[in-house]
């Protein structure tokens, strides 16, 4: 199963647009892509707590968490969620796709489902 982790220079790098964008380029690698969530989760990294938000696409062979990529506002984090969309044909706004408040456990905020029947 692939996994990937954004990394730039060798270190773990978490919540830039721009890695994430040029991060997509591995996606060929978990081969046909099912699904791409949207969601929260809560990290104790850095020795304290703090909300994240995550995309992950997830294919036959593995999935990719892009931390990178943000939605529901106008801003460079919807912008490169965007272009994930357009890449992997999805007709959706990353603009307006709805941020729900934040809660206590990770959730997944929205699903998009790329199965074809």
């Amino acid at each position: 199963m692939y996994r990937f982790v954004e990394t730039m220079d060798g270190d773990l790098i978490h919540g830039y647009t721009r890695v994430s964008v040029r991060s997509m380029k591995h996606i060929p690698k978990v081969g046909a892509v099912k699904r791409v969530e949207g969601y929260t989760y809560y990290s104790t990294r850095g020795g304290f707590r703090s909300h994240k938000t995550a995309v992950a696409v997830i294919g036959e062979k593995g999935r990719i968490r892009f931390e990178g990529l943000n939605w529901g506002y106008q801003g460079e984090g919807p912008r490169g969620l965007q272009k994930l969309f357009d890449l992997l044909e999805v007709n959706a706004d990353a603009r307006t796709i709805a941020l729900s408040p934040e809660g206590n456990e990770t959730k997944v905020h929205w699903s998009i489902n790329l199965e074809r029947s």
